[in-house]
């Protein structure tokens, strides 16, 4: 059942011309929360007030408040205001009611209580596993504690190789089921514990450059959720705590390993965000990356793939170039032509 329209001239005479007027003003500033409508009856929090109003035979009402003008049984300013509220609903109700299927299907469900509208809702998301499994995803990030054993098993299962990725349609639909998820982690309080989240984007990067090893991604139907990936896990980046040795050495794992440069092609705004810390930070942050690129390059490269001594020798280039060394330079100008 909808909300009865109780005309202006009713509440006038309910609620008298002092309060009426209080209550109009109160429609205008205040904001009505909380409402509900269920039977003959209708509620909702007013100026922090608990309001209610019951309507009655003949499209009378009845009012109560938890202000003290109203005691709790005396029609106050804020019943007013509820009434105006409920009458606007019962408006916009009526002329859904009367628009297309899709309109009318919509009024129904607006005057559906809560729990009524979520057990049929329940029923339609299992019907569907994919929503089912987005919207178990929701439930548990919305928890205070996310499970994070839980939600690595989840990028496992995500970043399963299948095997009838035949078309390039269906990569799309396999990435856009790994971007859905990522969508809802990074609406979730995801900052909350940088140091173990982003154990869990790393783990995403390392699963999906293995997947790409056998996945043909010839139109970049990835792009999607990599960019959500690099999004939260520069935010998670910045915010971890500890040495800047440390960070230094956790990134270059990462990308030492990054085959697809799912990281993008460009280490250095990790090595110099301006959020990064002080100067002398950033700069050891640089110098502990570089250090530990050259070290391999120097003293671990017949046990590196070579894709991987690419990546090196262009970054030492760069770094060469930034610093003016021509005979540096020159040399991984060389190694890299000759590939």
């Amino acid at each position: 059942m909808n909300p009865s329209i109780i005309s202006q001239e009713q509440i006038l005479t309910i609620a008298g011309n002092i309060r009426f007027q209080q209550g109009i003003d109160d429609s205008q500033h205040h904001q009505v929360e909380g409402f509900q409508f269920e039977g003959d009856r209708a509620t909702a929090t007013i100026n922090c007030f608990d309001v209610s109003i019951h309507y009655k035979a003949k499209k009378s009402i009845e009012g109560a408040c938890s202000c003290p003008d109203s005691e709790g049984f005396d029609f106050c300013r804020h019943c007013v205001c509820l009434v105006l509220y409920a009458n606007k609903v019962a408006q916009q109700l009526v002329s859904l009611s009367k628009g297309p299927d899709k309109s009318k299907v919509l009024a129904y469900l607006l005057t559906m209580d809560k729990q009524s509208l979520a057990k049929q809702c329940l029923e339609l998301i299992e019907q569907d596993q994919e929503q089912f499994e987005r919207f178990l995803l929701k439930a548990s990030l919305g928890n205070e504690c996310i499970d994070y054993a839980k939600l690595k098993s989840q990028v496992t299962q995500l970043t399963r190789h299948p095997e009838n990725l035949f078309s390039q349609r269906q990569v799309k639909h396999f990435f856009s089921k790994i971007d859905r998820f990522l969508e809802e982690l990074a609406l979730s309080n995801y900052q909350d514990k940088p140091a173990q989240m982003i154990k869990i984007i790393e783990y995403t990067f390392q699963r999906i450059n293995r997947l790409l090893h056998k996945v043909d991604d010839a139109t970049g139907q990835r792009s999607g959720c990599i960019k959500k990936l690099r999004d939260m896990h520069a935010v998670l980046f910045m915010q971890l705590t500890g040495r800047p040795a440390t960070k230094a050495k956790k990134l270059y794992a990462l990308w030492l390993h990054d085959r697809f440069q799912l990281l993008g092609p460009d280490i250095h705004p990790y090595l110099r965000g301006t959020e990064m810390g002080d100067e002398t930070d950033r700069d050891m942050l640089g110098q502990t990356f570089t250090s530990l690129a050259e070290t391999d390059w120097q003293h671990h490269a017949s046990k590196l793939k070579p894709w991987q001594c690419e990546k090196i020798a262009r970054l030492l280039m760069e770094e060469a170039i930034k610093q003016g060394n021509l005979e540096q330079e020159q040399r991984f100008r060389t190694y890299l032509s000759e590939l």
